[in-house]
């Protein structure tokens, strides 16, 4: 019987039929093989209103773990199927951030436009309305002016010169706008849309994980997460799927580790959502926009080759 053979049966054996084995290498010095384990990690998507056959989709992980086999096919190493199903559980957290991010870059203009922005964009705001019109008589803001007690204004300057729509200029000690601002400043003019929802667009598309993970916008986080609930099953399945708002609404709970959540309070953000057009609510079911779901595949598509898969 041929190694991989013998190598398949252990493992349907040991690790069930959700585990399969992956690459296999022979080492001529040591006389060991080595078997990869990978999983196709399955995903039920039920369509509420239709109520069709459920889409099955799979979430495709390599390198779980290995098996070692010496030069008789006698096992001589193996990780052990907890810690197998530890890496998967790990891959499904970098999956869900993943189309999370993905979620927030295609509808980041809608998302800016939301009431849950609200808290992000008032230091954002106050930096951007004293840049347009500041005391000093020309568009710059100086240490003296940020020294007040409040926001970590260093912090959101920091990251809107990363991004550069301000600049800092260190041996004056002041910072001044950056050749962004000017291009964002002519968006705003184009789309017709005020000029600071414009900058929070732009900052939600190519900076999300540094408002999420230093800047701790908690509210404006809820309102992302609760998107992120139903488009992670819309995303999987690749169409607009509809889904029972409560039942949106247990899966963000789930997801989120947020089960003190109340359905009221959920049911406001979630028609605040679809006012601005970043998600249908049709009667009692969540749908995709067309539109905002068909960059999310685009994206995703390019996504899911950067994924780690150790």
């Amino acid at each position: 019987m041929k190694a991989r053979e013998v190598i398949e049966k252990y493992v349907f054996k040991q690790y069930g039929n959700l585990t399969s084995v992956g690459s296999v290498g022979y080492e001529q010095e040591s006389g060991k093989w080595i078997a990869e384990l990978k999983c196709d990690y399955p995903r039920w998507i039920t369509d509420d209103k239709t109520m069709a056959a459920p889409i099955l989709r799979f979430i495709s992980m390599d390198n779980i773990g290995k098996i070692v086999f010496d030069d008789n096919m006698n096992v001589m190493d193996a990780t052990p199927r907890s810690e197998c199903g530890e890496r998967i559980w790990e891959r499904l957290d970098l999956w869900r951030d993943a189309a999370e991010r993905i979620m927030v870059e295609a509808s980041a203009d809608q998302l800016a436009m939301a009431r849950g922005a609200d808290q992000f964009l008032s230091p954002i705001v106050t930096i951007l309305d004293n840049l347009r019109d500041s005391l000093h008589g020309k568009p710059i803001i100086t240490r003296d002016d940020i020294s007040v007690s409040g926001p970590d204004w260093f912090k959101y300057l920091s990251l809107l010169e990363d991004l550069e729509i301000v600049k800092a200029i260190p041996e004056e000690g002041i910072w001044s706008y950056g050749p962004m601002f000017t291009t964002l400043e002519e968006a705003s003019r184009k789309k017709g849309v005020p000029f600071e929802r414009v900058v929070i667009a732009h900052i939600l598309k190519h900076r999300y994980p540094a408002i999420r993970d230093i800047l701790r916008v908690n509210v404006f986080e809820k309102v992302i997460h609760l998107d992120s609930a139903y488009y992670w099953q819309a995303l999987e399945a690749e169409e607009p799927v509809a889904i029972e708002r409560r039942n949106v609404f247990q899966r963000y709970k789930v997801q989120y580790e947020d089960e003190e959540a109340d359905n009221f309070t959920l049911n406001a953000r979630l028609l605040e959502l679809s006012h601005v057009h970043a998600i249908k609510v049709e009667n009692s079911y969540c749908i995709a926009e067309p539109e905002i779901l068909e960059r999310m595949i685009t994206l995703k598509h390019a996504t899911a080759r950067n994924i780690p898969s150790a």
